[in-house]
């Protein structure tokens, strides 16, 4: 257990490559999104009504896709890249 804490330390392991993966999985989501929307929205064939439906699922979908994405890598960072291990608290029975 002590020689997993200086790999944790630097940054490196499994945690670094299945948090890569995640952001190719959510710029894939996003640019299937882009790619399905845009051309879409710049030529409209619909109505105007609807463009303007999918342009707003599509400003709503990017805000919380990057929030959710910057949030796990917050998350990551102070949960997974922690420097010192956690300090347990006692337990206390009222």
């Amino acid at each position: 257990m002590s020689e997993a804490l200086p790999l944790m330390a630097n940054g490196d392991g499994l945690h670094k490559h299945a948090f890569w993966l995640y952001g190719v999985i959510v710029g894939l989501a996003v640019k299937e999104a882009l790619v399905s929307t845009v051309p879409d929205i710049l030529t409209p064939t619909e109505p105007k009504w609807e463009s303007i439906i999918d342009f707003s699922r599509l400003v709503v979908f990017v805000f919380f896709i990057t929030r959710f994405y910057l949030g796990s890598a917050y998350f990551f960072e102070e949960s997974i890249l922690v420097r010192t291990p956690p300090t347990t608290q006692k337990r206390t029975i009222f």
